[in-house]
């Protein structure tokens, strides 16, 4: 992989892990949705707060994070 453009490298990485990537933030969601819809008063602002964040997190981690390295022009081990 050291030798491996860093684009490719990304879209590599990124077809390994987007399908865990969206399935972690699609079960995330659905337990923080109960919580919202049958967890009490105070709860409740919690769970809306969290789900802006798994949804903001998860759009990140897909489509800010990949184009940042290529912008930086970042490979493992560089830092």
């Amino acid at each position: 992989y050291k030798r491996m453009p860093i684009a490719e490298l990304l879209d590599l990485s990124m077809n390994q892990t987007l399908a865990r990537t969206v399935l972690t933030g699609v079960t995330t969601l659905f337990a923080l949705a109960a919580l919202s819809i049958w967890g009490g008063e105070v709860i409740q602002s919690f769970t809306i707060a969290m789900i802006f964040g798994i949804l903001a997190g998860t759009y990140s981690s897909i489509f800010v994070a990949g184009p940042l390295l290529i912008l930086f022009k970042l490979r493992p081990g560089a830092l």
